[in-house]
């Protein structure tokens, strides 16, 4: 069986393996060259004193390799599209199944294959290229970059392995359900690109309860990390109301600081102060990046195994 399942999908695993090759490569040159230009510049900047801004331009012409490493998102639904969701609709779709059923290979053993091989090839991908992209981010990291950003978050640490994972499986599953590979295509897309942005929106940020921290209007510094992940931010008044939400905060402030109006706002927020009136920040400290990965992954890889015996249910029912 397993000699069967790499002789129909050699091709589509050799040339994915090829450009796998490819960037890995790409991606070990640039992040040796970028790297060695961040601490020559680091090192530069030192004899200044300037090296807050050091990074503010000094990757303003590598756009096309961040382009590519951020592209590596998309990576786990070209899994699901050119690998899970043909896997089982075009041998259903083609009536191969049935002829491959009738020598002595039951339907619970031909599944059974093929999943093993597309979730080893899945996992494979995923973890090459977290890897690579990972040790390739680590000059932005660095940088103070905010790595719960889509375009780090999803790319970095161990959850484009649970998405390789889900992306398999959903094809899969996709497949086994609808017969039709152009329908198990489009479903694969659809559902994989809606749970994701619902994920990023709206779940991701309530993983853990954010940190809430009052500062002074007046401050020079929030005193929050660059790394970290800001979530929401609004002035509070002395009973902790927010008062900017609702876009009321002229009407909700005391009339001596609303007096103060005009060009120049620092004498409206030092009387804000004195009021009581505080910047409310809500955030997720940088610490937490690890553990938000490792909710994420659970959550996906927990939907790889759901579809997983979807799959099944679904070709044992099959007539």
């Amino acid at each position: 069986m397993t000699w069967l399942v790499w002789r129909q999908h050699r091709t589509d695993a050799l040339f994915a393996l090829g450009a796998l090759a490819v960037f890995v490569l790409v991606a070990a040159l640039t992040g040796v060259h970028m790297a060695g230009t961040y601490h020559a510049a680091l090192h530069s900047c030192a004899a200044t004193g300037s090296c807050d801004s050091v990074g503010d331009h000094l990757f303003s012409g590598d756009g096309a390799i961040i382009d590519l490493i951020n592209l590596t998102v998309i990576v786990p639904v070209l899994i699901g599209v050119f690998w899970g969701a043909p896997l089982l609709a075009r041998e259903v779709e083609q009536g191969t199944h049935k002829l491959i059923w009738t020598q002595t290979v039951t339907r619970r053993r031909w599944l059974a294959g093929n999943v093993v091989a597309i979730l080893a090839a899945a996992t494979f991908i995923g973890v090459a290229l977290t890897v690579t992209v990972t040790w390739w981010s680590r000059t932005f990291d660095l940088i103070g970059h905010n790595r719960f950003q889509p375009g780090h978050f999803d790319v970095q640490g161990i959850v484009p392995v649970a998405y390789a994972l889900f992306g398999a499986t959903l094809g899969l599953a996709a497949g086994a359900l609808l017969r039709r590979t152009l329908a198990a295509l489009a479903a694969t897309v659809g559902v994989m690109v809606a749970l994701r942005v619902i994920v990023v929106n709206y779940v991701r940020p309530h993983y853990v309860t954010a940190v809430t921290k009052l500062v002074s209007l007046t401050a020079a510094s929030s005193g929050v990390d660059g790394s970290s992940w800001p979530l929401h931010t609004h002035i509070v008044d002395s009973k902790g109301i927010n008062v900017t939400d609702n876009g009321n905060l002229v009407a909700a402030m005391p009339n001596a600081c609303r007096r103060l109006i005009g060009p120049g706002r620092v004498g409206v927020e030092s009387c804000l102060d004195r009021y009581g009136y505080r910047m409310q920040i809500m955030y997720q400290p940088a610490n937490r990046f690890w553990t938000f990965q490792v909710i994420e992954s659970g959550i996906f890889v927990a939907l790889a195994v759901v579809l997983v015996g979807a799959a099944f249910v679904l070709v044992q029912r099959d007539a």
